[in-house]
Protein backbone atom coordinates (compact mmCIF):
# COMPACT_ATOMS: atom_id res chain seq x y z
CA UNK A 1 0.00 0.00 0.00
CA UNK A 2 1.33 3.45 -1.15
CA UNK A 3 1.73 6.26 1.39
CA UNK A 4 3.72 8.53 2.33
CA UNK A 5 7.71 7.94 1.94
CA UNK A 6 9.60 8.09 5.34
CA UNK A 7 12.01 10.95 4.96
CA UNK A 8 12.15 10.26 1.58
CA UNK A 9 13.31 6.55 1.17
CA UNK A 10 13.40 4.60 -2.16
CA UNK A 11 15.02 7.60 -3.84
CA UNK A 12 16.37 6.31 -7.28
CA UNK A 13 18.93 9.90 -7.97
CA UNK A 14 19.39 12.81 -6.60
CA UNK A 15 21.65 15.90 -5.97
CA UNK A 16 22.84 19.05 -4.43
CA UNK A 17 22.23 22.19 -5.56
CA UNK A 18 22.21 26.00 -3.82
CA UNK A 19 19.37 27.61 -3.63
CA UNK A 20 18.61 30.88 -4.74
CA UNK A 21 16.13 32.70 -2.56
CA UNK A 22 13.80 30.50 -0.24
CA UNK A 23 12.42 27.19 -1.18
CA UNK A 24 10.25 25.54 0.64
CA UNK A 25 10.34 21.58 1.90
CA UNK A 26 8.65 18.75 -0.31
CA UNK A 27 8.12 21.55 -3.22
CA UNK A 28 8.98 21.29 -6.79
CA UNK A 29 12.17 23.21 -8.03
CA UNK A 30 13.47 24.57 -11.29
CA UNK A 31 16.82 25.52 -12.36
CA UNK A 32 18.03 28.87 -11.46
CA UNK A 33 20.24 32.03 -13.23
CA UNK A 34 23.39 29.72 -13.35
CA UNK A 35 24.28 26.17 -13.27
CA UNK A 36 24.11 24.17 -9.98
CA UNK A 37 21.60 26.81 -8.85
CA UNK A 38 18.01 25.75 -8.08
CA UNK A 39 14.75 28.41 -7.24
CA UNK A 40 11.09 27.37 -6.04
CA UNK A 41 9.02 26.33 -9.15
CA UNK A 42 6.45 28.90 -9.97
CA UNK A 43 4.78 28.26 -13.74
CA UNK A 44 3.75 25.02 -15.64
CA UNK A 45 6.10 25.69 -18.49
CA UNK A 46 9.16 25.96 -15.43
CA UNK A 47 12.22 23.67 -16.79
CA UNK A 48 11.24 21.61 -13.39
CA UNK A 49 14.46 19.78 -11.97
CA UNK A 50 12.88 18.33 -9.54
CA UNK A 51 11.44 18.15 -5.31
CA UNK A 52 13.50 19.80 -3.06
CA UNK A 53 13.87 17.12 -0.04
CA UNK A 54 15.52 18.55 2.72
CA UNK A 55 14.92 18.09 6.41
CA UNK A 56 13.67 22.15 6.99
CA UNK A 57 12.89 24.58 4.59
CA UNK A 58 15.82 26.14 2.73
CA UNK A 59 17.25 30.00 2.58
CA UNK A 60 18.94 31.46 0.06
CA UNK A 61 22.71 30.05 -0.22
CA UNK A 62 21.81 26.97 1.31
CA UNK A 63 22.81 23.66 0.08
CA UNK A 64 19.56 21.85 -0.93
CA UNK A 65 19.38 17.64 -1.84
CA UNK A 66 16.80 17.77 -4.76
CA UNK A 67 14.68 13.93 -5.93
CA UNK A 68 15.36 14.07 -9.48
CA UNK A 69 14.32 10.77 -10.40
CA UNK A 70 12.30 8.16 -7.94
CA UNK A 71 9.81 8.32 -4.94
CA UNK A 72 9.81 11.00 -2.45
CA UNK A 73 7.06 13.09 -0.89
CA UNK A 74 5.62 16.08 -2.71
CA UNK A 75 3.61 18.77 -1.37
CA UNK A 76 0.25 19.17 -3.26
CA UNK A 77 -2.05 21.84 -3.65
CA UNK A 78 -6.17 21.21 -4.84
CA UNK A 79 -7.16 17.60 -5.19
CA UNK A 80 -5.18 15.16 -6.87
CA UNK A 81 -6.38 11.46 -7.66
CA UNK A 82 -3.89 8.92 -7.32
CA UNK A 83 -1.97 8.06 -11.13
CA UNK A 84 -2.54 11.89 -12.05
CA UNK A 85 0.59 13.60 -13.82
CA UNK A 86 1.72 15.98 -11.86
CA UNK A 87 3.33 19.96 -12.75
CA UNK A 88 3.69 23.01 -10.38
CA UNK A 89 1.35 25.98 -9.66
CA UNK A 90 2.61 29.01 -8.54
CA UNK A 91 4.44 27.89 -4.78
CA UNK A 92 5.99 25.43 -6.15
CA UNK A 93 3.50 22.48 -5.20
CA UNK A 94 2.27 19.82 -7.25
CA UNK A 95 -0.91 20.08 -8.75
CA UNK A 96 -2.78 18.21 -11.57
CA UNK A 97 -1.55 18.88 -15.03
CA UNK A 98 -4.35 19.63 -17.43
CA UNK A 99 -3.06 21.53 -20.58
CA UNK A 100 -5.51 24.17 -22.45
CA UNK A 101 -5.70 22.39 -26.14
CA UNK A 102 -2.65 23.17 -27.66
CA UNK A 103 -0.55 24.24 -24.80
CA UNK A 104 2.11 22.45 -22.95
CA UNK A 105 2.76 21.58 -19.36
CA UNK A 106 5.88 20.11 -17.75
CA UNK A 107 5.19 17.27 -16.47
CA UNK A 108 7.48 16.42 -12.67
CA UNK A 109 6.05 13.76 -11.05
CA UNK A 110 2.77 10.96 -10.29
CA UNK A 111 0.61 10.47 -7.65
CA UNK A 112 0.87 7.29 -5.79
CA UNK A 113 -2.07 7.85 -3.75
CA UNK A 114 -4.54 10.56 -3.68
CA UNK A 115 -4.43 13.39 -1.97
CA UNK A 116 -5.85 17.07 -1.05
CA UNK A 117 -4.32 20.01 0.01
CA UNK A 118 -1.70 17.80 2.21
CA UNK A 119 2.26 15.95 1.42
CA UNK A 120 1.92 12.96 -0.71
CA UNK A 121 4.48 10.04 -2.48
CA UNK A 122 4.83 10.70 -5.76
CA UNK A 123 7.29 8.71 -8.39
CA UNK A 124 9.26 11.78 -9.93
CA UNK A 125 10.20 11.80 -13.35
CA UNK A 126 10.88 14.58 -16.00
CA UNK A 127 8.21 15.36 -19.09
CA UNK A 128 6.08 17.24 -20.92
CA UNK A 129 2.06 16.89 -21.68
CA UNK A 130 0.46 19.00 -24.05
CA UNK A 131 -3.35 19.13 -24.24
CA UNK A 132 -5.96 17.66 -26.40
CA UNK A 133 -7.50 19.29 -29.77
CA UNK A 134 -10.81 20.71 -29.39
Amino acid sequence: IAQRVPENDLMLYSDRFVAEGAITKNRLVKFGSTDAKVVQASTVTDRIVGVFIGPSDAADTDAVEVCMLGRCNLEVSGSIGRGMTLTTNANGQGVNAVPPPGANNKVAAMALISGTNTTIPVLVYSGWIQGASA
